[in-house]
């Protein structure tokens, strides 16, 4: 069944529940259930050194994840932001975290960057 889009359809939201679990020594799992399409999304965060968030999650879940990885991190100290391939999930909120992490950088293979990163991203 194809859906279209509305602009006043619910979607996702910063209101599902956001959790946060260390699962090995400095790395971190963030993730948010979504009820409405009963799906769970997963973020990763890799606390060292030149800290690393691994999946950005989607624009609107980003206030509730921003939350979950500043228990652990101050936001502005992610160096790495990288993902697995181009697609919301994966990278709606990239911009979001460039603007609160100024000195982060987005990784990607080079197919990615070249044919998708290099036009999504915008520094402010």
């Amino acid at each position: 069944m194809m859906s279209r889009y509305s602009r006043d359809a619910p979607g996702l939201s910063s209101r599902d529940v956001t959790e946060l679990h260390e699962i090995a020594k400095d790395v971190y799992r963030i993730s948010t259930y979504v009820e409405p399409a009963n799906l769970v999304f997963n973020q990763f965060l890799i606390v060292a050194e030149q800290p690393l968030l691994w999946h950005c999650g989607h624009r609107q879940l980003f206030p509730s994840v921003l939350e979950a990885l500043g228990r652990v991190l101050l936001p502005e100290q992610l160096r790495w932001i990288s993902f697995g391939h181009v697609e919301a999930d994966e990278l709606g909120a990239m911009n979001h975290w460039l603007g609160v992490a100024e000195r982060a950088e987005v990784v990607q293979g080079s197919t990615g960057v070249l044919v998708s990163v290099n036009d999504l991203v915008v520094r402010r």
